[in-house]
């Protein structure tokens, strides 16, 4: 489909490497594509279904988590030189149309600042620009050959909702996820695109929870310490703001009492 939202033109002082797209449990869990590249723009698509409902009967804005971490996250390593490898930092999401109940998404993320930084967007099947995203990286020492997550660890496909596909137990102010192969980066680690679906979807259910009706509008994840496979991840949700049209989330993510995701969710 033709790139309706890519940014402005930058001007690059060096060319884009080839990345190695490594296959892993949570893009495959999702159904989504391989990510695929044209110099510094990569992209990818997932459908959209009942799989995505998040606790308030909407398509859960964290369910395109991994999708735009996926595609930033290998764009920022477009300016890393061959076979190098970074681990995102930060990730954004402003929501800017209705996300659809069906059909696909498509996102795509573009070297900024090489190496670092990646803008992109994701559409729905008609072109229409739903969603602006935004990733800062940073490069790590990992070598991606032989590091793809075993298939068979995989569960076959999606059933119930994004929590029951992630397996996360929603709580009145908080969730909890235990760390298996689903949820892991080819490094071992929790996905950052997971996360940031967790810390939404536990934001998400505390607002439907106190009674609010609102939808979630933007996230903004910072990524502070790695989450191990077999790990348990306790996350706790704390309304800043609430009114209503407008309603703001601090949510952190802990694993044996260590930060290690600090998102901040507004919904209106």
């Amino acid at each position: 489909m033709p790139d309706q939202h890519a940014p402005s033109p930058v001007s690059h002082t060096v060319e884009p490497s080839s990345v190695r797209v490594v296959h892993d449990a949570p893009g495959a869990r999702l159904g989504i594509t391989p990510p695929t590249q044209d110099g510094w723009r990569l992209a990818a698509d997932m459908a959209v279904g009942p799989h995505l409902i998040g606790p308030d009967g909407r398509t859960a804005v964290g369910g395109l988590g991994v999708l735009i971490d996926e595609v930033l996250g290998y764009a920022v390593m477009a300016g890393l030189g061959p076979d190098a490898w970074s681990i995102s930092t930060e990730l954004w999401l402003d929501v800017v149309g209705a996300l659809p109940s069906d059909g696909r998404l498509f996102a795509d993320g573009t070297s900024l600042q090489h190496g670092s930084f990646a803008v992109g967007g994701v559409a729905d099947a008609q072109g229409r620009l739903v969603a602006s995203t935004r990733q800062r990286g940073r490069r790590i020492d990992f070598d991606p050959a032989g590091a793809e997550r075993r298939p068979a660890d995989v569960p076959a496909g999606p059933s119930g909702d994004l929590a029951a596909l992630l397996g996360v137990e929603l709580q009145r102010t908080g969730a909890r996820l235990v760390v298996d192969e689903q949820h892991v980066n080819p490094r071992g680690f929790l996905h950052g695109g997971v996360s940031f679906a967790v810390c939404e979807l536990a934001a998400t259910a505390a607002r439907v929870a106190a009674g609010s009706t609102l939808a979630t509008s933007s996230i903004h994840v910072v990524h502070t310490r790695p989450a191990p496979l077999g790990s348990v991840a306790e996350v706790v949700v704390r309304p800043t703001f609430t009114a209503r049209s407008l309603q703001v989330s601090e949510v952190s993510m802990l694993v044996d009492g260590r930060l290690c995701a600090s998102a901040r969710v507004s919904a209106q």
